[in-house]
C-alpha cells in the first residue's frame, strides 16, 4: 500500500519526512526494510525531541501489525522491538521531566 503526503500533512514536518523515509511502496522486500528497527534507530537519531520518535515508533508498530507478513521466529520481532525502545523513550523522558522539575524548585 503506497502512501501519499497528504496522509501525513498533520504530523509535524520532521516527523513526516522521516516517516516517509521509512514508508516504502507495495514491494515485501521493502516493506521488510520498512520495518528493518536498524532502519528506524537511524531515522529516530535524526528526530529533534522524544515525543516525535514515540510518535513515529508508535506509527510504525501500529502498520507493522497490520501487515500481511511472513514473520521469522527465530528473531525478535519488530513490534517488541518498538516496545523495547518506547519504554526507553518514556524513561527518558521521565527523567528529563524530573530534572527540569527539580532545576525548578531549586531556582525558587
Amino acid at each position: 500500500m503506497k502512501k501519499s503526503k497528504e496522509q501525513f500533512s498533520s504530523k509535524s514536518s520532521t516527523h513526516k519526512e522521516a516517516h516517509e523515509e521509512v514508508t516504502t511502496d507495495t514491494d515485501e522486500t521493502e516493506k521488510v526494510d520498512k520495518y528493518s528497527f536498524d532502519n528506524v534507530k537511524k531515522h529516530l537519531e535524526a528526530l529533534p525531541s522524544i515525543e516525535s520518535k514515540i510518535e513515529l515508533i508508535e506509527t510504525l508498530k501500529a502498520e507493522y501489525l497490520q501487515e500481511d507478513l511472513v514473520w521469522d521466529l527465530d528473531r525478535v520481532p519488530f513490534n517488541r522491538k518498538c516496545d523495547i525502545e518506547l519504554i526507553k523513550l518514556h524513561r527518558l523522558l521521565d527523567l528529563r521531566l524530573k530534572i527540569e522539575n527539580n532545576n525548578e524548585s531549586k531556582e525558587s
